[in-house]
């Protein structure tokens, strides 16, 4: 059995979340994830300022398709990741096939403490439903950095001008949801700290 078929199915926020960002996966793989992909630049300058690489442990909350964990992998690095939707977990695992990836929840990292060198979270933590108890796990399962990558509201370029054409198309009180637990839900100045 794989470390993905032994992890427990998500609850919480991940419940929520999971079935929306699984729901066409080869999609975002490609489209988001792919080797061009929105994030590419993003996870080199963390890679390099975490200085991820040979010998190093790292753990991305929220993987998605696994591209960030193909990239410290090709590095070097020993590489596991967590995310909500099962349909990417099975990607990630697909493309990094030496890596630990599970379905699972931020706020129960299924992980020892001090498991890894380093803990990431591009647009993810921000859809936790306890933000603060998810980043403490990501810090508990660290001995080393914790690096959180969130779109700013205020960025007319990136990832939030392509949500907010959307955003018309969602119920009242799923954008008002969207502010506790969602895209934006860290992005407002002093909140993350």
């Amino acid at each position: 059995m794989t470390p993905m078929q032994e992890s427990r199915q998500p609850g919480g926020s991940a419940a929520r979340w999971g079935p929306l960002f699984g729901g066409r996966a080869r999609d975002w793989a490609e489209t988001w994830e792919g080797p061009e992909g929105w994030g590419t630049p993003v996870y080199e300058h963390v890679l390099d300022r975490a200085e991820i690489g040979s010998g190093t442990r790292v753990l991305d909350c929220g993987c998605g398709a696994g591209r960030f964990a193909r990239m410290a992998a090709d590095r070097g690095a020993s590489v596991a990741g967590i995310d909500a939707a099962e349909g990417l977990v099975e990607i990630a695992a697909e493309r990094t096939p030496e890596g630990d990836f599970r379905v699972g929840d931020l706020e129960a990292l299924p992980w020892p403490e001090d498991s890894f060198d380093a803990a990431t979270g591009f647009s993810a933590f921000q859809f936790a439903d306890d933000k603060a108890r998810a980043l403490a796990e990501a810090r508990r399962v660290s001995r080393g950095p914790v690096a959180v990558v969130i779109p700013s509201r205020v960025s007319e370029s990136g990832i939030a001008s392509v949500f907010k054409p959307l955003f018309p198309l969602f119920p009242p009180e799923a954008l008002e949801s969207m502010k506790h637990s969602g895209m934006f839900a860290l992005s407002e100045p002093g909140k993350l700290e």
